[in-house]
């Protein structure tokens, strides 16, 4: 039966992801196109590259970082692009930012959660398990 029900998840989950006609977007830009353009557009609002090396085991890799300011924080920006046709397809975003405590990160967190809910609206199903690991932390340390 569990097998039953994983494969019917499965493909109920490629469904969906097969159709979505849209495509992502990191400050109004599309996350499907050339690494090189990407970069230059995001140069041309501001962001500037930062030297960026990273080893894994004896191999050295340079990556593609940016810097500059992601929702009025220091951010650092990486774009990851497929080897061959540097077809970009995931962005993430890294804040500088060093929290000191549970309380920081709670509210930095909720401070992203009410950005995004005046952007997109709010969820009609909202999972937030931060909150509860917060709530779990804040009870264990009082």
């Amino acid at each position: 039966m569990k097998k039953v029900l994983l494969t019917v998840c499965f493909f109920l989950f490629c469904g969906f992801v097969c159709a979505q006609t849209e495509h992502f977007t990191f400050k109004g830009l599309p996350i499907d196109g050339e690494e090189q353009e990407f970069i230059e557009e995001l140069e041309l609002q501001g962001y500037r590259r930062v030297r960026y090396i990273e080893t894994c085991g004896n191999k050295t890799v340079n990556e593609n970082v940016l810097s500059g300011s992601f929702t009025g924080r220091d951010s650092h920006i990486k774009i990851y692009s497929t080897p061959i046709s540097n077809t970009i397809w995931k962005v993430r975003v890294m804040f500088m930012h060093n929290f000191d405590t549970w309380k920081e990160i709670k509210s930095a967190y909720e401070q992203l959660v009410d950005l995004y809910d005046q952007k997109y609206g709010s969820p009609t199903l909202v999972v937030r398990i931060l909150n509860l690991l917060v709530k779990k932390v804040m009870e264990m340390n009082c």
